[in-house]
């Protein structure tokens, strides 16, 4: 018998007693979810995202793409054939190119920002220095984004996917960013919300996540909110207040929603967001954010068009091609070894 086969026995007693552990506490833990309705009317949804995806490194200088997207949608309340529908109104999408080493020769060339985010990579001793510096200029490009949006509309909801926050250390400049977004929007009566797909927290002070923990404890088909106190319990520079809320009736799980604008007012900035979490094709997150989602991911697909791009101009800055073929990463910014399949397939660009 193996040794895994010896000794799974006791790992799945723990695992019982673990979850005895949670069952005894869902018994009387006292969660008092506000229950709230849709609003007569919604205004419309600005979504913003973003995603980046690695593709050449050359000798430690990383090469990547930032693609970033507000879209605006308008509720459509049974218009359609009397369902209710979601029109795209506006779309703004922006790429940017980006480099990313921690080469000194390289890094005093860099932005405060870039420098302050390596800081803080080589502080916290992260193995994957690259992907979270890329990680947080996109977060700074999608802040950028919202910031400009912030400014340019009125009487609309601002929806950021994930958090409003900013990363660990605070840096001065993604800070300025979020508050000044915050003060246009109050200036021109926008709900600005931040919502999370994922989120493993302990807010409420259990072993069960929150989310989980909500999921038991409330069954009734309807539309909920609850107040979390994280600012009590977690340093990290957050902006709003903190919910957990249901945004469909029959959605299969609950979102963090971060309120940065209307905080007196949450049946109101609920009641309204909720209208765009009614699609059957991600009942309880708001659709916006999924379109929007859609739209950046394509940053990873079209990594033939910025290939080309770069193999095109390269040599026109002194930039060998066998450099540039040599030099392909995969969306981690891991060299690829396909290298004549890959030579074989751009042999047809014309210098």
């Amino acid at each position: 018998m193996s040794d895994f086969s010896v000794e799974i026995p006791g790992v799945l007693i723990s695992v019982r007693n673990y979850l005895d552990q949670i069952r005894d506490e869902e018994s009387v833990v006292d969660v008092n979810p506000v229950r709230f309705e849709y609003a007569d009317a919604s205004p419309d949804m600005v979504a913003v995202d973003g995603s980046h995806s690695f593709i050449f490194d050359f000798s430690g200088i990383k090469l990547a793409a930032i693609r970033v997207c507000a879209l605006t949608y308008e509720f459509v309340d049974k218009e359609l054939d009397g369902k209710i529908g979601y029109k795209l109104r506006h779309n703004l999408v922006a790429e940017h190119p980006i480099l990313v080493s921690s080469h000194e020769s390289f890094v005093r060339e860099q932005s405060e920002v870039y420098q302050k985010l390596l800081k803080s990579a080589r502080k916290s001793q992260l193995k994957k220095t690259h992907i979270y510096i890329a990680n947080e200029l996109r977060r700074y490009e999608e802040c950028k984004l919202m910031n400009r949006v912030a400014g340019e509309v009125s009487g609309k909801i601002l929806a950021f996917d994930g958090a409003l926050t900013t990363p660990p250390p605070f840096l001065d400049e993604f800070a300025h960013l979020m508050e000044d977004t915050i003060r246009l929007c109050e200036k021109n009566e926008n709900i600005l919300v931040g919502i999370s797909k994922d989120s493993e927290t302990h807010m409420l002070g259990q072993i069960s996540t929150d989310e989980e923990l909500l999921r038991k404890l409330v069954k009734t088909p309807a539309l909920y909110y609850l107040r979390a106190e994280y600012e009590k319990t977690h340093p990290q520079p957050h902006y709003g207040d903190i919910y957990f809320a249901k945004l469909f009736p029959r959605a299969p799980k609950w979102f963090r929603v971060d309120v940065g604008t209307f905080k007196d007012d949450p049946d109101y900035v609920f009641s309204a967001i909720s209208h765009y979490a009614r699609s059957e094709i991600c009942p309880g997150y708001p659709y916006p954010l999924l379109e929007a989602h859609r739209y950046v991911v394509t940053v990873r697909h079209l990594r033939e068009m910025y290939e080309n791009v770069v193999l095109k101009l390269a040599p026109k800055y002194g930039i060998s091609i066998e450099d540039v073929i040599n030099g392909r990463t995969n969306i981690d910014g891991l060299r690829r070894q396909a290298f004549h399949e890959f030579l074989d397939r751009n042999s047809k660009v014309k210098p």
